[in-house]
């Protein structure tokens, strides 16, 4: 296929814009058949995923209950971990199901950062994360270097 410099009314393949809109008309025309049992699978997987409904106790003067989804608990860590410089979070759960006080992250760490100092900064971000805004006091934190990013 032949490259051509656009002008006002073709693209670079040489097509034009009018032919391009009436291909688009007629494919959002069509009306869209989803396979069968597609939203049966699709919600078979949500359900297949545990963090969503698992629950960690949080502090709370009794009578009272409270409760958060491992899944917002570990979406608030991660982006703890994200913040400590030379880091991305890649991943954040609970290994013990119904125990908020041992979590185990995954990091990318950037090439060049120390190892050991960059895990006793995010330790102290996950601390401060926990505490803050959990209410949570972290007795276990897992590290795992799962990636090692250049430097930008």
């Amino acid at each position: 296929m032949a490259i051509n410099h656009p002008t006002a009314d073709r693209l670079p393949s040489g097509t034009t814009i009018d032919t391009l809109r009436e291909a688009t008309a007629a494919l959002t025309a069509e009306p869209i058949e989803r396979p069968p049992g597609f939203v049966a699978c699709v919600m078979a997987r949500i359900r297949q995923e545990p963090r969503r409904f698992r629950k960690l106790p949080l502090p709370a003067e009794p009578p009272h209950r409270l409760s958060i989804t491992e899944h917002a608990a570990a979406t608030l860590l991660s982006a703890a971990t994200s913040s400590v410089p030379g880091t991305t979070g890649r991943g954040c759960r609970f290994p013990t199901p119904g125990d908020p006080t041992h979590v185990a992250v995954s990091i990318s760490l950037r090439y060049g950062q120390h190892a050991s100092t960059t895990a006793h900064r995010i330790r102290a971000a996950l601390h401060t994360a926990a505490a803050t805004q959990l209410g949570l006091r972290l007795l276990h934190i897992d590290i795992t270097i799962d990636d090692v990013h250049p430097r930008l």
